[in-house]
């Protein structure tokens, strides 16, 4: 019971429906409400894809309840191509409506014939993610977005100069010590040990914060690469996700 009241948490219900559009629904008004979502989605400019992937649901739950099944399939199939993570509430939405939706999701039928869907160019920024890879291990990020000369490069001189600055340290800590305990003629030279380990310790640190930022930036600087294509007819773009006429 409780495993299906966590499933359960986020779906989607009736109630998440635009008052408009869920006045139409309630109503049986399922034409004017397909009107209405293609009018949304001709404007096309500021949706984000989520907006987008329940314009598209909505539409489908107008086109189940008015008979047009094949045309559901293809409005859910869309939704989900925008957002896998849809899911419907069980205890709220209609068998009929569900069947669709679930069908959709199977098979991901093509749209029928006559007017096509839209289609939706997905452009999906992946530098943060890769960003983040390279902060924990430089080159990681790059490697991930198929930059693997790169990746290999700043790996090898980060793990390099992160080595030796932790022999460094070790070097320093016994250098400092030798120096405290340097006696008449031997504290000159001691002294010289300590100090050209102290500065050999800060520069190898300094160079594995250089490289680590390094790793960082460019990945942000960089393009980003993932592209996802939805749907099928007149396509428009969406850059970070949002869309662009």
């Amino acid at each position: 019971m409780v495993a299906h009241l966590f499933l359960l948490v986020g779906t989607i219900t009736t109630a998440d429906m635009p008052p408009v559009l869920a006045s139409d629904f309630s109503l049986g008004r399922y034409a004017l409400m397909i009107e209405r979502v293609d009018s949304l989605l001709a404007g096309k400019v500021g949706l984000t894809i989520p907006e987008l992937a329940r314009l598209h649901l909505w539409k489908g739950f107008g086109q189940a309840a008015g008979g047009d099944r094949p045309a559901a399939r293809a409005s859910f199939g869309v939704a989900l191509s925008l957002d896998v993570t849809l899911e419907l509430d069980p205890r709220d939405v209609s068998p009929k409506i569900l069947a669709e939706f679930e069908s959709a999701r199977t098979a991901r039928l093509a749209p029928p014939t006559g007017k096509p869907e839209p289609t939706y160019l997905v452009v999906e920024d992946s530098r943060p993610a890769a960003a983040l890879r390279s902060m924990i291990l430089p080159g990681w990020g790059q490697w991930s977005l198929g930059r693997r000369t790169r990746g290999a490069a700043f790996a090898a001189v980060g793990c390099a100069a992160l080595g030796g600055w932790l022999a460094a340290a070790a070097w320093e800590d016994d250098a400092h010590d030798r120096y405290l305990h340097a006696l008449g003629a031997d504290i000159p030279s001691a002294y010289d040990e300590y100090n050209r380990a102290y500065k050999i310790h800060r520069a190898l640190g300094y160079t594995a914060i250089a490289v680590w930022a390094g790793a960082v930036s460019d990945v942000l600087l960089g393009p980003t690469t993932s592209v996802r294509v939805v749907g099928s007819g007149t396509s428009f773009g969406v850059v970070a996700g949002r869309t662009i006429p």
